[in-house]
């Protein structure tokens, strides 16, 4: 098989282990079973190109749903989960990690607490905040929660989002703490935006 047609449906063998770990509970010792067999396939056909193939083939596979399941292990090693849909109020320092979505009557921040920590909060309209600003929240969390049809828990945890605060107290306690060339990026967009 050609070199960039094995990658190609090597991506796509990628692709579909994403898919079955997504969708079926598969222990993770299975998974490095297939993993291994796929290393052990490819060095004991690795002269025999007409088997080398399904070897490099089951190797994706199985990177694809190790890969699914590492990013599922980082939910429950999250420290802000445990606080979620407990009704306890939490406070938190963060800044704002992207541009703020702004909605008639609300805004919605992504803050990132921490240094691997993301939460959603949806804020009132104003003040309006920007991206770089460092907030203290005050507020409950809860686990996102999908809506008709719409896998909006599964469409936050792409971003690594995994929890949601509505309308928290927020305090500015300084501004432009984000990345330098992001804040002139979204500067220079908000200016041609209001021109």
């Amino acid at each position: 098989m050609p070199k960039g047609k094995l990658f190609f449906w090597s991506c796509v063998a990628f692709i579909i282990g994403i898919l079955a770990a997504s969708f079926f509970d598969i222990p993770q010792p299975l998974w490095l079973g297939l993993l291994f067999l796929g290393l052990f396939w490819i060095f004991l056909f690795w002269l025999d190109r007409r088997f080398l193939a399904a070897g490099f083939l089951l190797l994706a596979f199985a990177l694809g749903g190790l890969r699914c399941q590492a990013e599922a292990d980082r939910v429950s090693i999250s420290g802000l989960v445990r606080f979620n849909d407990t009704g306890q109020a939490v406070v938190m320092t963060g800044v704002v990690g992207e541009e703020p979505e702004l909605r008639d009557k609300s805004q919605q921040l992504r803050i990132k607490i921490g240094e691997d920590e993301k939460i959603l909060v949806v804020a009132g309209r104003y003040p309006e905040y920007r991206y770089g600003d460092e907030l203290k929240l005050t507020g409950k969390l809860q686990t996102p929660e999908n809506l008709d049809g719409f896998d909006y828990r599964g469409y936050l945890q792409k971003d690594r989002i995994y929890s949601v605060s509505v309308f928290p107290q927020i305090e500015l306690l300084e501004k432009e703490k984000g990345n330098p060339l992001r804040q002139i990026l979204f500067g220079f967009k908000n200016h041609f935006q209001s021109v």
